[in-house]
């Protein structure tokens, strides 16, 4: 190194005589931008979910959907709670289950039905041939209000008799039900300001339709009416004669008389007769087809042609 370093120093002291150390070159090295050196980055799989998504707190609400329905709960806990291969706690654990199952905010309504259940239940014992309470209520009521017998109780007749009388009511069309009254404040009759919306529809003064007026057809100014024309302008504005003059109809296919009255030559005749020209069927098949025309024997060639002829020589 120390050899290398004195042979670098020794080639710049050549290169610049007057300084020793070189310090142009040593400020052009310095960059002006210093980038720092590339790292690339880790290796991960994309998994298509938002990375703060799986640092987010988990929400009451997404818990109670997470939870297992409940029938299939139930379903389990009868499936495998005999089975012998099953921890012990198996039952205790699904019991749990069922229970925060069984509390979810989605099962309000069915608790409510379950609770009617139970009193009506508990209302029933001892008793036979009741029936639980319809879901509006309505016919229960209407029942016990009327008489009515239950057809639990009734004979055969007295069946039938009762399904034809609601097969007659539920055949019938359901009543339309009639708009509620609208207030819309104090009126009148209007027969008694029938004479005032007269008054008030007829129109003050009556004007016309108006009519737009149709353009006119030639616009001159009053100048022009008055300007008195020189002779170079009545000149000009005359036709020349020889634009009067009509030229004669063309008839298509009309023959000149003097051509009628043209008498034929020798000559006229000789041209008139079309030129003997060989058939389709000489022009296209030959019976020598390797034959040479007549004009092509009596050729003479010329000495450059003969020349041309010649082959060329190859060494």
């Amino acid at each position: 190194m120390d050899m290398v370093s004195n042979f670098n120093d020794d080639a710049q002291h050549k290169i610049y005589p007057k300084h020793k150390e070189n310090w142009r070159i040593n400020v052009l090295s310095v960059p002006t931008k210093r980038i720092e050196k590339y790292v690339p980055p880790p290796y991960a799989i994309f998994t298509g979910v938002n990375p703060a998504a799986l640092k987010a707190p988990i929400k009451p609400r997404d818990k109670q959907l997470a939870m297992a329905p409940l029938t299939k709960l139930i379903n389990n806990k009868k499936t495998y709670a005999h089975n012998p291969a099953i921890r012990k706690d198996y039952v205790t654990i699904m019991d749990t289950q069922i229970h925060q199952a069984w509390n979810n905010i989605y099962n309000e309504y069915k608790k409510v039905r379950h609770e009617k259940h139970l009193k009506w239940l508990q209302s029933r014992k001892g008793k036979r041939g009741k029936k639980p309470p319809s879901k509006g209520g309505k016919g229960a009521k209407d029942s016990k209000a009327k008489g009515v017998k239950s057809i639990y109780s009734m004979n055969s007749a007295e069946y039938k008799k009762h399904v034809e009388e609601w097969l007659e009511t539920a055949a019938k069309p359901k009543p339309v039900p009639e708009a509620p009254p609208v207030d819309r404040g104090p009126h009148c009759n209007i027969d008694d300001i029938k004479e005032h919306i007269d008054a008030l529809s007829t129109p003050p003064t009556v004007k016309e339709k108006y009519v737009e007026p149709p353009p006119p057809k030639h616009l001159v100014k009053e100048s022009a009416l008055l300007y008195v024309p020189t002779e170079r302008v009545q000149q000009l504005a005359t036709i020349p004669p020889r634009m009067l003059i009509k030229e004669p109809e063309f008839k298509p296919g009309a023959v000149k008389r003097g051509a009628l009255m043209h008498k034929t030559t020798e000559y006229d005749n000789k041209m008139s007769v079309p030129r003997a020209r060989a058939s389709a069927n000489d022009a296209d098949l030959k019976e020598d087809p390797f034959s040479i025309s007549k004009n092509a024997l009596k050729y003479k060639a010329s000495p450059r042609i003969i020349e041309l002829a010649k082959p060329q020589a190859r060494g």
